[in-house]
C-alpha cells in the first residue's frame, strides 16, 4: 500500500513536467565499503543493500532529456537533476539500454533497464563513490523489478507487429472460425489503437489491416437487420399491447407504454424515457425533447397523435409521478426500493 501511495505521489508531482519511460521498485543487492575515511576495519567490507519500498523512475523531461526520480530509505522524493547529478544515455539496444548520472568530483551511477529473455522487466543499478569530499567511499550494485519500461523503440523502426495482424480471414484460425464479427472488430479495434499512436506518440507503426483489405479477407458479415418490415411490426406490436397494467413492482404497463411511444416517434431510449409531464404541450397536442436529452444538443420537437394523446392522459391520471411520464420503482434514502412510495 505505501508503495503505492509513493509511486501516485510521483506521477501526481511530475505528470504536468514529464512523460515516464519506466518504473520500478524495491532494489536489493550487494555494497562494498573498503576501510578507508569513517569506515574502520571493522565496519569494512561486503554488505547487504535494500530499500524496502524504494521505487526508481526515468522519465523524459523534454525532447531528449532525461531524468532519475527516486524514493530513498527516508521515503523523500528525489530527482538526480535537481540534486546536482548530469543525466545521459549511456547505451541503448533491443531489450536494454542504461542511463548515466554522474554528481562531479563524488559519484558515478549507471541505471540499466532491460527486458530478460523470459520476458521479465528489470533493473541493475551500479554505484561508485570516492573522492576527497566523501565521507563514505562504497561501490555497490543492486537489482529490482519493473512495472514497465516504456518508448523502447521510439527512435527506430518498429518490427512487423504478428499474430492478429496477419490474419487474412476470420475462417484462417480455429479458435475464431465461429465468430467472424469478433474477428473484424478485434483487428479494427488494434488498427484505431495503432493509429492513435501514430498520431500522438509518433511511433512508426505498420497499417495492421493494410494486408486483410488488399486480400478482401474480411468477415464479410451481413449487416444486422434493425428495422421491423412487413408482417413482423403489426406482430410485435400487437404482443406490446397485450402487456398487462403495472401491478409493482412489475412496471409491464410502463414498459409498454413506453415501448409504443418510442415506436410511434422515433425517439432514442435515453431521450423518450426521461420524457417530462412539463415537456408535453396537451393542447398544441406536442412534445418538445429539450437539447440536454438530444444527440444533436438541439431541442427537438414532435406532433401527438390521437393514441398517443390519449395514453400520455391516461398515464397523468394514474398519477405514478408528478415529473416522468416514465417513472421507474422509487427508492430510498439508501438506494433500496420503496414499495410504500409507489
Amino acid at each position: 500500500m505505501k508503495v503505492a501511495i509513493l509511486s501516485a505521489a510521483l506521477a501526481v508531482s511530475w505528470s504536468a513536467q514529464a512523460a515516464d519511460v519506466a518504473s520500478c521498485s524495491d532494489p536489493v543487492g550487494q555494497g562494498y565499503f573498503p576501510e578507508i575515511g569513517l569506515i574502520g576495519k571493522k565496519d569494512a567490507g561486503w554488505s547487504e543493500e535494500r530499500i524496502t519500498g524504494g521505487i526508481t523512475k526515468l522519465v523524459k523531461t523534454g525532447e531528449s532529456d532525461l531524468d532519475i526520480l527516486f524514493v530513498d530509505a527516508r521515503k523523500d522524493i528525489v530527482s538526480a537533476r535537481d540534486d546536482g547529478g548530469r543525466v545521459s544515455l549511456l547505451t541503448k539496444g533491443e531489450n536494454a539500454f542504461s542511463v548515466i548520472v554522474v554528481y562531479p568530483g563524488t559519484t558515478a551511477e549507471v541505471y540499466t533497464f532491460l527486458k530478460n529473455s523470459s520476458g521479465h522487466l528489470e533493473y541493475l543499478h551500479t554505484l561508485s563513490r570516492s573522492g576527497d569530499g566523501v565521507l563514505i567511499t562504497k561501490a555497490s550494485v543492486m537489482r529490482g523489478d519493473c512495472s514497465y519500461i516504456r518508448d523502447r523503440h521510439r527512435d527506430r523502426k518498429t518490427r512487423d507487429i504478428r499474430a492478429q495482424a496477419k490474419v487474412e480471414t476470420a475462417l484462417s484460425r480455429k479458435r475464431i472460425k465461429a465468430s467472424p464479427a469478433r474477428a473484424d472488430g478485434a483487428v479494427r479495434a488494434l488498427r484505431a489503437v495503432v493509429n492513435y499512436l501514430r498520431a500522438e506518440r509518433g511511433l512508426d507503426l505498420p497499417d495492421v489491416a493494410k494486408r486483410i483489405t488488399a486480400t478482401k479477407g474480411w468477415g464479410n458479415v451481413a449487416r444486422r437487420k434493425r428495422a421491423l418490415i412487413g408482417d413482423t411490426l403489426p406482430e410485435f406490436v400487437a404482443a406490446v399491447r397485450s402487456l398487462p397494467e403495472d401491478l409493482p413492482p412489475d412496471l409491464s404497463g410502463t414498459q409498454r407504454d413506453l415501448t409504443l411511444f418510442l415506436l410511434c416517434t422515433a425517439l432514442r431510449w435515453t431521450a423518450g424515457a426521461g420524457l417530462e409531464w412539463s415537456e408535453i404541450d396537451f393542447k398544441a397536442k406536442t412534445i418538445t425533447i429539450p437539447k440536454e436529452r438530444m444527440k444533436g444538443k438541439v431541442a427537438h420537437s414532435l406532433p401527438l397523435g390521437p393514441q398517443m394523446l390519449a395514453m400520455l392522459k391516461q398515464r397523468q391520471k394514474d398519477g405514478r409521478s408528478d415529473r416522468y411520464v416514465f417513472p421507474g420503482l422509487g427508492r430510498d434514502e439508501k438506494g433500496r426500493i420503496n414499495f410504500d412510495a409507489l
